[in-house]
């Protein structure tokens, strides 16, 4: 940031570092006072200009019970973020689900008084109630579905929103459409044999 001490948050460029080595990527920054900043992030090319397109990544994936029309599974998406939900729902559409969409987590629990899905994608850090405070409050009303978290924060930023992601099912932020199909197809298919975690 190059705002005041104590005047402004923001995605550190600590943050910014680890997501872009872990993507193998580089930085270059060139700062010149009195001028500015301009920082230059660089990533591997992906050769063969393989688009990984929702289509594309539906015919791939495989489905929990052949006998078992996707339509008539019912996934929950609670996400704050107004353009990523929107290609989640996208995705999913695509993937030939049923979905249904909630801010945070007040909304979704709201939703659930009338409907009850069979799964739910939820981000960790949201306004008014976080992904795991959700899960929390659903649990303690006696409500059990299976939920796979989302998120672009690191380990350690998570870890300081109080929340633990080795014992999860966690969908890292960016994400291909066949990584969102092949988890969920994947969740669905565990909760489907009794061993999804809630």
């Amino acid at each position: 940031t190059t705002k005041e001490l104590g005047s402004g948050t923001g995605l550190g460029l600590s943050s910014v570092y680890e997501l872009v080595k872990n993507a193998n990527g580089q930085i270059n920054v060139r700062s010149s006072l009195g001028k500015g900043t301009t920082i230059e992030l660089l990533f591997p090319l992906v050769e063969g200009g393989n688009s990984d397109t929702a289509e594309d990544a539906g015919n791939r994936v495989t489905t929990l019970d052949e006998s078992k029309e996707l339509g008539d599974v019912h996934i929950l998406v609670v996400e704050d973020d107004a353009q990523v939900m929107h290609v989640i729902c996208d995705v999913l559409d695509q993937g030939g689900y049923s979905v249904s969409t909630a801010t945070d987590g007040i909304n979704a629990l709201e939703s659930l008084k009338t409907a009850s899905p069979n799964l739910i994608l939820a981000d960790v850090i949201m306004p008014q109630m976080s992904g795991p405070q959700m899960i929390r409050e659903m649990n303690t009303r006696g409500i059990y579905i299976p939920v796979v978290f989302l998120s672009g924060y690191t380990d350690d930023r998570l870890r300081a929103h109080g929340f633990d992601a080795t014992n999860v099912l966690l969908i890292r932020k960016p994400f291909t459409a066949s990584v969102l199909l092949n988890q969920v197809a994947k969740t669905l298919e565990m909760n489907q044999q009794g061993i999804t975690k809630h």
